[in-house]
């Protein structure tokens, strides 16, 4: 318990909380107090664990994300830095085709697929129906 409550009232954190770039701070935004936090850690995860773990599922039903803990010394969990996201971009890029615009930045080019569009682009022929056949058996 001493772990607990020195990590969280001396930084805001834990280990486990640092690498999820989380920090447990006040509702109205102040210093943690040692009582607010002795009262967390101690008393507030006492009655988390002894509900059969009811305590921390209540924070997926509360609209701040709160666990029972949160809720009785009206403390938050928060995000404590945004993580800084590197774009990947691809690493070879078709060159564009004659006559096509060259693309925009987050445009790909994608090249035409062999034989697509057909060469032969004349509408096909409609074949007339050969009636000289009929003519013949109607004669006869």
């Amino acid at each position: 318990m001493l772990y607990f409550i020195l990590c969280t009232y001396l930084t805001g954190t834990t280990l486990g909380k640092r690498a999820m770039n989380l920090r447990v701070v006040s509702a109205d935004g102040q210093k943690l107090t040692i009582l607010n936090v002795v009262y967390r850690e101690t008393i507030g995860r006492f009655l988390c664990s002894l509900s059969v773990g009811i305590g921390y599922i209540i924070a997926g039903v509360d609209r701040e994300k709160r666990g029972l803990h949160d809720i009785l010394c009206d403390t938050r969990v928060i995000y404590a830095k945004r993580v800084k996201v590197i774009p990947v971009y691809p690493r070879y890029q078709a060159p564009p085709m004659p006559g096509q615009p060259m693309p925009g930045p987050g445009q790909t080019v994608v090249p035409p697929m062999p034989g697509y569009p057909p060469q032969n682009t004349q509408p096909p022929r409609e074949e007339q129906p050969d009636t000289a056949g009929e003519e013949n058996r109607r004669d006869s």
